[in-house]
């Protein structure tokens, strides 16, 4: 995720070696969620070692190697007291949150620390809170490190804080819709929280409003399913994001001789389909066909400096980047092109990939405005960093119906619904994908995955055979509503949807399933067994 920080860790240690030219590629990544923002030890090693022998060298590791060492995610743990009121507002909260940071290693657990403090100053969600203290233990212990992992730090604020509403709701006899309505917030515009976190824009009482029929919707349907006999259950939840982190990201954008528009991303994109969208954003600046557009990324000689892929940011900031920087290169192409025919660059119009000169009607094409600029001294190339001086907050609300089986205590989610709101959809396709395999990934954490050691630390789910991660026959059908309610202050608009799925689809299950069981629940995964413990 990370091949550019890669190249400055190396340079540092090689440096000393007499290797100054270090060129670090980034093959296709199937996927990677924050385990590989990191730099691991094996990284260093590896080109070390192939510097001092003078040989190359190839290492891999096996997987249950790679599921003790690249890191773990989550493992934190909330005690808390909440006041509400008798009409279901929410007063205050209070508590300590308590993760355990994995092997005590100085350099990795302050940015693990850094994920319970995110999850502190987030956790009274999109929620009209009063009060708050929250105090925060980070502990070391000996199992494997904790790190990123798609959300880092909001899934479990949002966890926190939809498990508070929904027990309130259910201590006082509230419908857990009804209580969201109660305490959620008023319209925000850059609305700063007493936390420090600022959320840029966001229109909650309209969301609910858009998702309420829905919900009646599954409640009608889970009655219907109670008065056959069954165990039937709907659960919500209400995101609490932030996304689209900076400092910058870095994009190159020139016009080859061809015609062809390429893009050059300083972003690391791993399965997300971000070349398609940047590939879109350069085409409708250019107003060319997507497929006239190549992007390139993942090699530190392709572009002076890059960044990574994380936080939900490529489209929003690696995005932005590629904005602007087709933009700036086509104005540039354009003021070339009318020093050529020695008219005023306003005397120009660029329509469908050719610059046109109003009055005569003579135009130039791409490839030419390419080799008038080449032979004119000025590279065909623009190349721009975007600066995100805040992040975005996006936001929206999960609905689930559930069914569980009375004799083998097992879920089964007959329907799923999510309304979200990212600002601007670059690619619809895309950004459904990501609900698609975020919502699983969330419901995979509420139902099946668990990290299990020994009493004397051993790992035992340390393979496939032993740790339960979904397949196809439990993926699930899910229906996406883009909102588009309120946008970024970026140039494509756009908010950041990668995470967003994982952190709601975790509570709006386990409350589906509580609903069902008509009991408390205080553990994850909910595991068949857990299930018929409590319907005894």
């Amino acid at each position: 995720q990370t091949p550019f920080d890669l190249k400055k860790g190396l340079s540092a240690l090689l440096g000393n070696y007499g290797v100054y030219d270090i060129r670090v590629i980034q093959p296709f990544v199937g996927g990677a969620f924050g385990s590989k923002i990191i730099n691991y030890p094996e990284e260093f090693i590896v080109a070390y070692l192939s510097v001092i022998t003078g040989k190359p060298i190839k290492w891999f590791n096996t997987r249950s190697e790679d599921m003790q060492t690249t890191n773990h995610g989550r493992d934190m743990r909330f005690k808390f007291k909440a006041a509400f009121d008798s009409e279901g507002r929410l007063l205050g909260i209070e508590g300590t949150l308590i993760m355990d940071l994995g092997a005590p290693i100085p350099e990795i657990n302050g940015d693990s620390f850094g994920m319970a403090t995110t999850a502190a100053r987030l956790l009274i969600g999109r929620y009209k809170v009063n009060a708050l203290k929250v105090k925060v233990l980070g502990i070391a212990t000996n199992k494997t490190f904790i790190g990123a992992y798609r959300g880092a730090g909001r899934p479990e604020a949002t966890y926190f804080i939809e498990r508070i509403l929904n027990l309130g709701a259910r201590e006082l006899g509230i419908d857990q819709f009804e209580i969201r309505e109660r305490n959620i917030m008023d319209d925000v515009n850059f609305y700063k929280l007493p936390t420090g976190i600022v959320y840029d824009s966001g229109k909650y009482r309209e969301m609910l409003r858009i998702a309420k029929p829905y919900y009646h919707e599954l409640l009608r349907r889970r009655n219907e399913l109670r008065s056959k006999g069954k165990l039937a259950g709907v659960g919500i939840a209400i995101v609490s994001e932030i996304a689209s982190f900076g400092p910058f990201s870095t994009a190159k954008v020139k016009v080859l001789p061809n015609g062809r528009i390429q893009v050059v991303t300083g972003t690391t994109p791993h399965g997300q389909g971000d070349a398609t969208a940047f590939a879109q954003i350069a085409s409708e600046i250019f107003e060319v066909d997507p497929s006239q557009v190549d992007v390139l990324w993942g090699d530190t000689d392709l572009i002076a400096e890059g960044d990574l892929t994380a936080g939900s940011r490529s489209v929003t900031v690696g995005g932005s980047a590629v904005f602007e920087a087709s933009r700036r290169l086509k104005e540039k192409l354009l003021r070339i092109v009318s020093e050529r025919m020695s008219v005023k660059p306003e005397e120009v119009i660029y329509e469908n990939g050719k610059f046109i000169h109003k009055q005569s009607g003579k135009s130039v094409t791409l490839a030419e405005a390419s080799s008038i600029s080449t032979h004119m001294g000025v590279l065909p190339e623009e190349e721009y960093s975007y600066v995100m001086n805040l992040y975005t907050s996006p936001y929206g609300l999960h609905m689930a119906l559930i069914e569980v089986d009375r004799e083998t205590g097992f879920v089964k989610i007959l329907d799923y619904k999510a309304f979200d709101d990212v600002g601007i959809v670059v690619n619809p396709l895309l950004a459904e994908g990501q609900v698609h395999g975020g919502a699983l990934q969330g419901i995979s954490q509420a139902l099946y995955e668990e990290t299990v050691y020994t009493p004397e630390g051993a790992l035992i789910t340390s393979n496939f055979s032993d740790y339960v991660i979904p397949t196809a026959v439990e993926s699930i059908k899910v229906e996406w509503k883009s909102l588009a309610l309120a946008k970024s202050d970026t140039p494509i608009g756009s908010k950041g949807i990668g995470e967003l799925p994982t952190i709601a689809s975790t509570p709006t299950i386990l409350h589906a399933v509580e609903d069902a069981v008509n009991k408390n629940i205080y553990t994850m995964p909910i595991k068949p067994e857990i299930i018929l413990k409590l319907l005894d």
